[in-house]
């Protein structure tokens, strides 16, 4: 489980991301990111399932998510 989040990932990483993948040219809006000065969201999500496992990365990952897009205030 934690190699095939990991996998998907790295495949959002390499044609999806709106700041380093190969469609960015596509995209409408421009990317932004509460956390600029920091790492990524995906960065974070790949680091924090690698270090923690498949379900407490996963967990890590999607509060980050929530509070870099405005979900949680």
């Amino acid at each position: 489980m934690k190699y095939l989040l990991l996998g998907f990932i790295r495949l959002y990483q390499i044609f999806l991301s709106p700041k380093e993948g190969l469609l960015k040219n596509f995209y409408f809006f421009p990317a932004h990111c509460r956390f600029e000065n920091e790492e990524s969201c995906s960065v974070y999500a790949y680091n924090a399932i690698k270090n923690f496992g498949a379900f407490k990365g996963l967990k890590l990952a999607l509060i980050r998510f929530g509070r870099c897009s405005g979900f949680i205030k």
